[in-house]
């Protein structure tokens, strides 16, 4: 029966590279006996299709074409940041399409204080106003039902419904000695991963923090004008703007946005301890290796306010480059 390796991610742990390798390897790992499939893959490299489907119509059209052009096969490794999105009843439903064939689930652990940062980086980026401070309300408010503060929570989900193996990858660690694409490769094929070549590179890297909260206040614009998010129209980054005369404008408001920044430490949080304890006891044995220290991932960690926004300067500038970027759209 045709074996089934699921990368899970969560958001923001190197998924897009991994998915990147992998399907720049596609008919390399087909010799190796391990189908990535290009069916479900609707964005980029990553089998997205099958999450979207899942949650929009309770199943999946482009997982029924998978298990027909995989039958026979070894292996099977399909790969979504998005598969973290599924309720109990999508989980439900992606066991039933599968019927029993056996599953190892692929879960990339990285410490919470990191990936609550990059997680709402990357909201910010598909248009969320919601501000870092709010972000961090939401998760500590109702830690138990936090995924990223208590990833047990989504692994339960998984591990349960599908009577999935599990397997744990540190993020950190993957990243600093190792390559993140051949890890989670070797959980479907060993040989595999010695034969894949990558090329290490950064995909899909969130910008610097003070980016970010530009971006969200001007999605936050967005918001106020239309009563609609602006999705990806910011998205594109600020060289445009620098690039059309804006550049003053855009160092103006990267001044005013560093001036409030302040260091934070959720490190010593009870809550995030306690989690974490809960999980190592839980799944510990499914880690590959050792899980990284809390803080091995050295950059700063920074706390963001919104004050910025009520310096009139920085009012006049964030509205030339809501202009330019935007193009006026909603704009008055």
């Amino acid at each position: 029966m045709t074996r089934f390796v699921l990368h899970i991610g969560p958001h923001k742990t190197g998924t897009s590279y991994v998915q990147k390798q992998l399907a720049e390897n596609r008919g390399m790992l087909m010799q190796a006996g391990v189908h990535y499939p290009q069916t479900g893959v609707t964005v980029q490299w990553g089998h997205h299709g099958v999450p979207a489907e899942l949650l929009r119509h309770g199943v999946s059209a482009s997982l029924g074409r998978i298990l027909e052009e995989s039958a026979g096969r070894d292996c099977v490794l399909l790969s979504s940041e998005n598969f973290d999105r599924l309720g109990d009843a999508e989980v439900a439903a992606l066991a039933g399409q599968l019927r029993g064939r056996p599953v190892t689930l692929v879960y990339v652990h990285r410490g919470a204080e990191r990936l609550l940062l990059s997680n709402w980086q990357e909201n910010v980026k598909h248009g969320d106003p919601t501000t870092w401070s709010d972000h961090f309300l939401a998760h500590f408010a109702r830690p138990q039902r936090s995924e990223i503060l208590n990833p047990c929570r989504l692994l339960d989900r998984y591990r349960e419904t599908l009577s999935a193996e599990v397997c744990i990858l540190d993020y950190a660690s993957e990243v600093a000695g190792g390559d993140l694409a051949r890890a989670v490769l070797r959980v479907a094929s060993s040989s595999a991963a010695e034969r894949i070549r990558t090329v290490p590179e950064k995909v899909n890297a969130s910008r610097p923090i003070v980016d970010t909260e530009i971006h969200r206040a001007l999605n936050a614009m967005y918001v106020a004008d239309t009563g609609r998010r602006p999705g990806r129209l910011f998205g594109g980054g600020f060289a445009p703007a620098a690039a059309a005369g804006y550049a003053e404008s855009l160092e103006l408001l990267r001044r005013c946005v560093t001036r409030d920044l302040v260091d934070a430490e959720v490190l010593g949080s009870g809550i995030v301890a306690s989690l974490q304890e809960r999980f190592e006891r839980r799944y510990g044995q499914s880690v590959v290796g050792r899980l990284s220290p809390p803080d091995s991932e050295s950059q700063p960690y920074r706390r963001l306010s919104a004050n910025w926004v009520l310096r009139r300067e920085a009012v006049a500038a964030l509205r030339e480059l809501y202009f330019r970027l935007g193009q006026g759209e909603g704009g008055g």
